[in-house]
């Protein structure tokens, strides 16, 4: 193998690295364009608010399951508080992203975002 067609496969390589990196890191984030985004807050399956994503408000939710107190700030959504006995929910970093989600199991409480 001579010096220059080793340098090109090196080069060759690299772009094949980079294009590979800058197609996940795409597809990794996507479109996440907070405008186009709600939140949709659920209890057993059952849809109780659906807000935009760029709305700051606070919602309790009070069922026979319990309750939890939901914050949708700066376009992130965080469980505050939470009366289930494992507060794994409290404990979950905020979510600002499509598809991402917060769940409260003991308490049957679903937060997503989705598009609108």
């Amino acid at each position: 193998m001579t010096k220059t067609s080793h340098i090109k496969s090196i080069v060759v390589i690299s772009i094949i690295i980079l294009t590979t990196i800058l197609a996940f890191a795409i597809i990794a984030h996507g479109d996440n364009r907070i405008q186009d985004m709600i939140v949709i807050i659920s209890v057993q399956d059952e849809t109780l608010h659906v807000v935009d994503l760029n709305q700051n408000e606070m919602f309790t939710i009070v069922t026979t399951y319990g309750e939890n107190t939901i914050l949708i700030e700066n376009g992130r959504v965080s469980m505050t508080s939470s009366n289930c006995a494992d507060s794994i929910c409290m404990s979950m970093r905020p979510i600002y992203r499509l598809h991402e989600s917060i769940v409260c199991i003991p308490n049957r409480i679903h937060i997503k975002i989705a598009t609108n």
